[in-house]
């Protein structure tokens, strides 16, 4: 019988932190482009940079006996086209998100506090159509949902585009808003789902955290483009290009979620056949999901599914904490 081990974290930390820390942090590149002008020299020395350490990150990680990022997790086709999926659909949500705001304030005339509140509707949708999605994705499987919410996203996106001067909110901004809501509300479960699933168990802790990461540099790349897609330029004020060139902005979203909904479509596979000691992708998956999302609503996870049958999750190993502050743990 397997038994949990730990292992100290400065024995299991090789990989040189500072060149982790630069490597898989491209924010600074998102600042630069704001405020300086593209192709200034800090902007092209933070690119160089974080290229240059991204690029000898790899060859460093595979030498390392126990790195930090698990590159062989990048053979399994589903987990590699779930995040690269991610990366695109959720730098087009930041990105988007960051236009309805500035047209909403710079070219409808909002306030600052109206302007803000404007996707709200969007987030109360996700929260009543999330929690309904994990009996869906346990039956037909985890491609065709994340693949028709994203496509619905890029729907919302392609709706906003077409927000002016002269319209009201009901008709400019709430419909787009709500085909948010009910597309990310769609997407989010099975995605979530799937880039679990993909790996093996003592795998989960680096799949969340890579998918996590692939979401948060998707959104600082796209949401830096932002004034070049707009043809910002050396212009002080995002006014003018934004009234010139947000609906294209818009529409570029769009087409970076149909990007990440074609490659659901044709590499991420609807479940996984069972292995020794695994069962199928979204019974799996699902299980996982339905404890998260049981804590958020009172209720007990068998409420999001259908099949009663369905394994429950293993328990941890008794007499191992899952956490230390100064080690981590490993089952051999």
């Amino acid at each position: 019988m397997s038994h949990a081990s730990v292992i100290p974290l400065d024995e299991a930390i090789e990989t040189p932190v500072l060149l982790e820390l630069i490597a898989m942090q491209p924010t600074s590149i998102a600042p630069g482009v704001a405020v300086v002008t593209p192709g200034s020299v800090p902007v092209v020395a933070s690119i160089v940079v974080a290229v240059v350490c991204l690029v000898a990150l790899v060859p460093i990680e595979r030498r390392q006996r126990r790195p930090i990022i698990a590159l062989t997790l990048f053979r399994i086709r589903q987990f590699t086209a779930i995040n690269a999926a991610t990366l695109l659909f959720y730098g087009a949500l930041a990105a988007a998100s960051y236009l309805v705001v500035l047209q909403c304030e710079l070219q409808l005339g909002y306030s600052a506090t109206a302007a803000g509140a404007a996707l709200i509707p969007e987030s109360v949708v996700f929260l009543l159509v999330s929690p309904l999605v994990g009996g869906l994705v346990a039956r037909v499987g985890i491609r065709w949902p994340m693949a028709a919410g994203i496509l619905l996203t890029a729907a919302a996106f392609a709706w906003l585009s077409a927000a002016r001067v002269g319209e009201s909110y009901a008709q400019a901004i709430l419909p787009g808003a709500i085909l948010w809501g009910l597309g990310i509300g769609v997407a989010v479960a099975p995605l979530t789902a799937g880039v679990l699933a993909a790996v093996e168990d003592t795998d989960l802790g680096a799949a969340s955290a890579i998918n996590d990461a692939a979401s948060r540099v998707g959104g600082v790349v796209v949401v830096a483009l932002v004034p070049t897609l707009l043809g910002a330029g050396d212009a002080h004020s995002l006014a003018a290009p934004l009234a010139a060139h947000y609906r294209t902005a818009m529409l570029v979203m769009a087409g970076l979620s149909v990007a990440a909904a074609v490659i659901t479509a044709v590499y991420v596979t609807r479940s996984l056949p069972p292995t020794a000691g695994r069962v199928t992708v979204p019974s799996r998956a699902m299980r996982v999901f339905a404890e998260c999302m049981s804590a958020w609503t009172g209720k007990g996870s068998s409420w999001f599914f259908s099949d009663s049958t369905a394994p429950a999750l293993p328990p941890p190993p008794t007499g191992a904490p899952l956490y230390s502050p100064r080690s981590f743990h490993a089952t051999p």
